[in-house]
């Protein structure tokens, strides 16, 4: 163990907490008081997130605030008359709340009108400053305390969830349990490793981890027992992108390097940023293993200033035990720094939690959970929904319970899911298919005894949900797997010359794997018959072909777009920015990406796209900028127009608080069709005019079909997308489509009827309204099917602006 270890230890548990704050306010008279709160707050460990600061120039698009929100632990609410005033921020209050996360309000005597304050703060305790506060800035009593409120917070932030049902009961005891997660590159010894810690035992001819393996280990701690679910990721690289499956935040993670093949510097900086996107700031351990054989050092101080949830560094070798007793004392210290890993459980949660681990089913409906449940005497559905939120963090069952299309199946053993999913990406079949699948092969490629096939669907859709695969849009029940797609690129990409395209890229501090895979699920509509590749893909929209293609070795991706004109070439740019800004955004704030403009005339030339937004903002005309052999001006706002949206440039509160939220309703065999009209919806979204989710795939006779999703309530405008099975649901016509029209009748929404395919609709409820397309010409029957969606979404587009501004633009 190296000398950096005693730093970490002496470190107070408080400097290791990663809290996030999202602090609401009045543009009008709450920033003076936010910005010195902010600077209080970060002074002492606390990130904050406040809207004018942490939605950077190059990323205003209408979800960015409903990311930072998403994003936040605790969410500060600065009550000044501004803030009072303002139904968006009432918006942001409800819409946190609603989430059941924890909200700190702060008052101010004698102006915060308390008559006037949002409902849903009227029932939780008031921080009062005085009111010249607003003027002054925070006083040191009441930052005391919001600071110890918070801290308070984000220690129930796991509990919380769990503490409608911890409560209720009187018999509970420790849970002392946990997950301890092990990450590194295949052939590093992580399965060695875990063998030597939880059976102190070394098999030189181990075989190495194909998918995932899961052992218990028993560390004894003060009289007691901690049980720590050992999860081994294999570290093969098409393994990499369903880490996201698994890797949870509140776990210990065990980052394996070795110095065998002298990456070890460039694997630490990746797996460090994968444990940051998918862990948060979860407590590492960097084991340097197989140190006898291959000695190196890394740079400790430095990692450790970029990355300060290391908890230590740890040389070893499992052969001669070199360094597995410091290893095993370290692992005991950060466990004993969790107190996650203690929550107390009650007697029934722990009835329930031993017979799932028994069960020799590999899987089981979420009716079957709740009749287990209730047979142990958890009758309320708060309860169990705690429970089984509590049985995923741990890494015992899977829980989908919030995805409707996964809803079914929703609580698995860990294995039957990783071991299918990696035995269908690992399939020789589908690899010299290059990634295409037929539904019906699965039964070659899966056991039919392990994988009935009822359960196949579940497996793909699971793929879908994270990414990894997405369907065709003819024939029926064809999928195509990026992560399998051949390497070589084709002879189209030189066709895209620099200095005919309108260019653009993404520069990364490390590219995440599977980013561009995950480009490609997501903006499948717009590459049918196009060629796709592992590290790139050709799209095309109204006329313009665009090139996307990742270059790993220089960590970038790069956007070239051509023919049409200017204005279609600069539409299907956004689009594509619209894709990897959501991309970038599940990744928290915790990817390093750079946007860049390239110029034309000097592709080698890449001008920092911030940069030139700050320059306009300011009222630069011009910068000048050295292209290594001569100095140019380039004209800022004019360079700038060609590759953006001025209205995108501006502030990105009155973006979001512009945008009209817009629900679908669609039959599940109509998804691929609402696929492609939300491709064509994305530069609205992009320009913020309206904002669009889709979570839901409900199917006529499941048990939820008198549920109405809240979405439907929220929206503006509701899109009914009309085929012969919306008519024939029972949930779309009865359901949805009921509740549309009662609300375009009250005036609370327009309904917009959108025709995908040839039935008989006349007489419909809806028949009386103005849909589209131009006509009510069916999509499907259209000689041009992008012109079709254009006259869709030109027809939303106008519908959209003459509505007046939402309270809050997301759904």
């Amino acid at each position: 163990m190296t000398a950096e270890n005693d730093s970490a230890q002496s470190q107070s548990p408080d400097t290791r907490l990663d809290i996030t704050c999202y602090i609401s306010y009045g543009q009008s008279d709450g920033g003076y008081y936010s910005k010195q709160l902010t600077i209080g707050l970060e002074s002492v460990g606390i990130r904050v997130l406040v809207p004018e600061e942490q939605i950077s120039a190059g990323s205003q698009w209408v979800n960015s605030l409903q990311d930072m929100i998403n994003r936040a632990d605790v969410f500060i609410w600065v009550g000044t008359p501004g803030a009072l005033a303002s139904d968006f921020i009432e918006s942001e209050v409800t819409y946190f709340r609603d989430q059941g996360r924890p909200v700190i309000p702060i008052i101010f005597k004698n102006v915060t009108n308390v008559n006037t304050m949002p409902r849903s703060l009227l029932d939780i305790t008031l921080l009062a400053e005085e009111g010249s506060a607003i003027q002054d800035g925070p006083s040191s009593d009441i930052f005391d305390l919001l600071v110890q409120e918070i801290k308070q917070k984000y220690q129930e932030g796991y509990q919380g969830r769990l503490k409608a049902g911890t409560e209720r009961s009187s018999q509970k005891r420790p849970l002392n349990e946990g997950k301890l997660i092990l990450v590194g590159r295949g052939e590093v010894g992580k399965t060695s490793l875990v063998r030597r810690l939880a059976e102190n035992d070394f098999d030189a001819d181990e075989s190495k981890t194909h998918g995932i393996r899961i052992t218990n280990w028993l560390l004894p701690r003060g009289g007691d027992k901690i049980r720590l679910n050992i999860w081994d990721f294999g570290g093969q690289e098409i393994m990499h992108a369903t880490h996201q499956f698994f890797m949870t935040e509140r776990s210990l993670y065990l980052l394996v390097l070795n110095g065998r093949e002298g990456g070890e510097d460039v694997d630490a900086e990746y797996w460090l940023k994968h444990i940051q996107s998918f862990g948060g700031e979860s407590p590492v351990i960097v084991v340097q293993n197989k140190i006898t054989q291959h000695p190196f050092d890394l740079n400790y101080r430095d990692l450790r200033s970029r990355y300060p949830q290391i908890r230590g560094f740890v040389k070893t070798d499992c052969k001669d035990q070199t360094g597995l007793t410091e290893l095993h004392t370290l692992i005991e210290d950060v466990v004993d720094d969790m107190p996650e890993m203690k929550i107390q459980f009650p007697e029934d949660w722990f009835r329930v939690k031993e017979q799932l681990e028994a069960m020799q089913a590999e899987h089981l409906s979420f009716r079957e959970f709740v009749n287990l449940c209730v047979q142990e005497g958890i009758t309320d559905e708060k309860d169990r929904d705690a429970l089984a939120y509590a049985l995923h963090c741990l890494g015992i069952a899977l829980n989908y319970r919030g995805d409707l299309r996964l809803r079914d199946t929703s609580i698995l053993k860990p294995e039957w899911v990783t071991q299918g999913i990696y035995a269908i990406l690992n399939s020789k079949k589908l690899a010299a298919q290059q990634g295409e699948l037929a539904l019906k092969e699965l039964q070659e490629i899966l056991p039919t005894t392990r994988y009935p096939s009822h359960t196949h669907l579940f497996l793909l859709e699971l793929m879908r949900k994270f990414s990894l695969c997405f369907p065709f849009r003819d024939p029926a029940d064809r999928y195509l797997i990026p992560e399998l797609l051949g390497k070589e690129e084709p002879e189209a990409v030189a066709t895209f010359q620099p200095e005919h395209c309108l260019n653009f890229e993404y520069h990364y501090g490390v590219i995440p794997e599977g980013l561009l895979p995950r480009f490609i699920v997501r903006t499948y509509p717009l590459s049918y018959g196009q060629p796709r590749w592992r590290s790139g893909v050709i799209l095309t929209h109204e006329g313009c072909s665009a090139l996307v293609k990742a270059n790993m070795i220089e960590r970038r991706v790069m956007i070239r777009v051509r023919d049409g004109d200017a204005d279609l070439r600069r539409n299907l740019l956004a689009i594509i920015r619209y894709d990897f800004d959501v991309i970038h955004a599940e990744f928290k704030d915790r990817l390093d990406v750079q946007a860049k403009v390239p110029l034309a005339e000097f592709p080698t030339l890449l001008l920092d796209y911030n940069k030139l937004v700050a320059l306009e903002q300011i009222g630069a005309q011009e910068s000048p900028e050295f292209t290594g052999q001569e100095l140019i001006n380039v004209h800022v706002s004019e360079l700038l127009n060609d590759i953006d949206f001025e209205a995108q440039r501006g502030d990105a509160v009155e973006t979001l608080s512009r945008a009209k939220p817009l629900f679908f309703s669609y039959s599940h065999k109509d998804e691929g069709l609402r696929d492609e009209l939300e491709s064509n919806l994305k530069l609205l979204q992009r320009q913020g005019v309206i904002s669009t989710r889709h979570d839901r795939k409900i199917e006529s006779g499941d048990e939820w079909k008198t549920q109405i999703d809240s979405r439907l309530e929220q929206a503006t405008i509701i899109l009914l997308l009309i085929s012969a099975d919306f008519i024939d649901s029972d949930y779309c016509w009865k359901i949805e489509m009921k509740r549309a029209l009662e609300r375009h009748k009250a005036k609370e929404a327009v309904v917009i009827p959108v025709m995908l395919r040839h039935c008989d609709w006349k007489g419909a409820p809806f028949a009386e309204l103005q849909g589209l397309p131009t006509g009510m010409e069916p999509v499907t029957s259209w000689s041009d099917r992008d012109a079709a969606w254009t006259d869709v979404a030109t027809g939303i587009r106008k519908i959209a602006e003459e509505l007046p501004p939402s309270p809050f633009g997301t759904l």
